[in-house]
């Protein structure tokens, strides 16, 4: 039987992978789950090794040929972003075309958020099974067909559908880029490459509102969507020319280009091999208190800056009396805090809460990858899934809770909450070594 095999050779944890006679995908599965003892690779099956010193491990590949594969994947994020938030300026001219209530026209962005909340849950295992370029480049077609068709969308009910499907096989991006993060660095490079790849996933919500409300203002709104809809058709293009990253997939090709690939799998087989892939993101987010309390501290997170993209609605436009274009200015504060500062006095909260933000994910997201090595899309999957579906649902009651509490008070509970879950970092620093012990799956008993 196969054995597909990873282990951690130094300090720099560079992963050698093994996969050797026939090839089998369950063993893929389980690759990290522990054994008594650590695993360590031996040299026996060398035509099907993948290691450390291997011109075919991605993390071998120039910097420059990294760098610009981490740059294209990082704006691709950064497009699906854009999108979730751009939306938001164009509901005053959705509700009126489309004669649509308020509440109605959010489920535009809300439902997009939901699609990330469902989409990693299949596209985070699919990559692991098929590798991220499959993935990436089926994602990518739908994504801007979607978006497309969002943008000619006839009527109100067609609209809101292919905002869903835009966020659902777009999350492919902000699901799956981590992990070939993972692919491409070992563990103490990762950190610099996170910070890129956060800076993308989180500038591209700041961007949205400003620039939407600049399109939205000089055109209408189908041209607000058609921005959105091109940017993700470019970047899906340049992403279907990325290399495959996955080390599994890589050694799959080799043993199939030698001419020693396995037999095809039974159907039953591969329905078994599904039935274990698509359960484990759900199974981490219950079972693994790493996944569990790393999901719960960044959906709370998320949860809030979705809020804020409505709440500033009524701080800014009802309150303070901004137009339209200059209340797009304001999310400047959140892309300036998510870039570390800010100078701008009257939004300074906005750039420290999401300076704040940045510097919590790109500390837990290479967390979960080094916990988690070559399963790490599920573990994201899990993450993603639970704070896209919490992103989701706050812009419901936002505004409701901005009109009844209050700016001070709603904007004091939110931070309350936040302030409740702000131990967890050093929670980790005390216990986090105990809690990969007692897993069953994370990639290293450390």
């Amino acid at each position: 039987m196969a054995h597909l095999e990873s282990t951690v050779q130094d300090s720099s944890s560079v992963e050698t992978f093994d996969l050797a006679g026939d090839l089998d995908l369950e063993a893929q599965l389980t690759l990290t789950e522990k054994s008594s003892e650590p695993t360590r690779i031996t040299s026996a099956h060398e035509p099907h090794t993948l290691s450390a010193d291997d011109p075919q491990n991605p993390k071998n590949w120039s910097s420059t040929r990294r760098i610009t594969i981490n740059l294209i994947l990082n704006i691709w994020v950064c497009a699906l972003t854009y999108s979730s938030t751009a939306y938001v300026a164009s509901i005053p001219t959705l509700m009126r075309r489309y004669n649509m209530s308020q509440e109605v026209a959010i489920l535009g962005v809300t439902l997009t958020v939901l699609g990330f909340a469902a989409g990693p849950l299949l596209f985070g295992p699919a990559s692991e099974l098929y590798g991220r370029q499959a993935v990436y480049r089926l994602c990518g077609l739908l994504f801007s067909a979607f978006g497309f068709g969002a943008a000619f969308a006839p009527n109100a009910a067609s609209l809101l559908i292919f905002r869903f499907l835009v966020g659902f096989f777009g999350s492919a991006s902000i699901n799956n880029v981590p992990a070939s993060i993972g692919d491409l660095t070992s563990p103490l490079e990762r950190g610099r490459y996170t910070i890129a790849y956060g800076l993308f996933a989180f500038g591209g919500p700041s961007l949205g509102p400003l620039a939407s409300e600049f399109i939205q203002e000089y055109t209408d709104f189908r041209w607000n969507l058609l921005v959105m809809a091109m940017f993700s058709a470019v970047f899906s293009i340049l992403v279907a020319l990325v290399p495959e990253t996955h080390g599994p997939t890589l050694l799959k090709w080799r043993i199939a280009k030698e001419g020693k690939a396995p037999p095809p799998l039974h159907f039953t087989k591969i329905m078994a091999v599904f039935k274990i892939a698509l359960s484990r993101p759900i199974i981490y987010l219950f079972t693994e208190p790493v996944v569990t309390l790393i999901s719960l501290y960044l959906s709370v997170l998320y949860g809030i800056l979705y809020g804020f993209f409505e709440a500033f609605s009524v701080v800014y436009l009802d309150i303070r009396g901004f137009r339209n274009t200059s209340f797009g200015l304001t999310y400047i504060a959140l892309g300036t805090g998510f870039c570390v500062a800010s100078i701008v006095f009257g939004t300074l909260g906005q750039a420290l809460f999401s300076c704040g933000m940045l510097l919590i994910f790109c500390g837990f997201v290479p967390y979960l990858i080094d916990c988690y090595q070559m399963t790490a899309a599920s573990a994201l999957a899990a993450g993603m899934a639970s704070r896209a579906l919490v992103g989701s649902v706050f812009p419901l009651f936002t505004l409701q809770m901005y009109h009844t509490l209050g700016v001070q008070g709603s904007t004091s509970l939110l931070g309350g909450i936040a302030c409740l879950l702000a131990p967890l970092p050093f929670i980790f620093r005390v216990y986090g070594r105990s809690m990969r012990e007692r897993s069953k799956y994370t990639a290293i008993n450390n």
